[in-house]
């Protein structure tokens, strides 16, 4: 996010807890894990990663994904991306291994806290959105469900999808994102959001879809909500899109999000839902059968 969120979150380091860090590959890689008050029995957890050039700290404070998910005894990590980055495929000189490092870090959760290895999701904004792809494609028997805000599939130059299994996912997107535009392809291997969900409803082998108007525009209100799901009657594993008419580069229903120089940078939020609450009650449907 820039120097705009820089400056938005200067109080960020008085809020937050001290960093843990595992040594992999030879580079620490530091994250913050918030953990459930009183959780007797295995919890599930969640992974955020934060976007490019933003960081863990400020992903916590902008999401605010603690508040929603603390509540309902769910752990909450915020890994930390080396260079403020995440290798999702874009950049062709980041040879850092995320992939790798993910599956390391949930190794190390799960060692020292109690955790319910049939109840671990990921999500993402913008460039973590787009990790989150990435794990989805490579990391898949790890997590239950995915979750995107603002970012899209990557697919890498020879890739190959040689798993079978049903991919949950959750896609949030403003149609006037300016940072990962809504219609228009960056690359050949990088899609837009709808190639991006077309990639995963054919994947799941999903036949139905269904659209609900959640709210509309108005004379003051310059953005509306769609939820599109994409189903079929024998399997559960769907994929919905939240689509934001109007919306930016945002994780809408951020408070934050609705600073006037905040949207000046990257667009309109929206505050008729909040993704971090979505994503919550999506992950919440699924399980890893084989990982009880």
């Amino acid at each position: 996010m820039g120097i705009l969120i820089e400056v938005l979150f200067t109080f960020i380091n008085f809020l937050s807890a001290n960093p843990t860090s595992i040594e992999f590959e030879k580079i620490e890689r530091e994250y913050y894990l918030f953990k459930p008050k009183y959780n007797v029995e295995p919890s599930p957890l969640i992974v955020n990663l934060h976007g490019y050039g933003s960081n863990a700290l400020q992903q916590r404070i902008y999401t605010q994904f603690n508040k929603f998910a603390l509540p309902k005894k769910i752990y909450v990590v915020y890994p930390e991306g080396v260079n403020r980055s995440w290798n999702a495929g874009i950049d062709p000189n980041n040879t850092i291994n995320d992939v790798g490092f993910i599956n390391a870090l949930l190794d190390t959760i799960i060692a020292n806290n109690n955790i319910d290895i049939s109840r671990i999701y990921v999500c993402g904004f913008s460039n973590g959105g787009m990790m989150t792809n990435k794990l989805a494609l490579e990391l898949n028997d790890r997590f239950a469900a995915f979750g995107n805000v603002a970012g899209n599939l990557i697919l890498e130059e020879g890739q190959s999808i040689d798993f079978d299994r049903k991919i949950p996912m959750i896609h949030i997107h403003g149609t006037d994102d300016l940072w990962v535009p809504y219609q228009r392809k960056a690359s050949r291997n990088r899609m837009d959001v709808d190639e991006s969900l077309e990639f995963w409803k054919n994947h799941n082998k999903l036949d139905q879809y269904s659209k609900e108007v959640i709210t509309t525009k108005s004379f003051f209100k310059k953005t509306s909500l769609n939820k599109i799901v994409f189903f079929n009657d024998n399997d559960s594993e769907k994929v919905v899109h939240y689509q934001v008419v109007g919306g930016g580069h945002q994780w809408f229903g951020s408070a934050y999000g609705s600073n006037i120089l905040m949207k000046s940078y990257v667009g309109r939020n929206n505050t008729d839902f909040h993704a971090s609450e979505e994503l919550i009650n999506f992950f919440l449907n699924y399980k890893l059968e084989n990982n009880e």
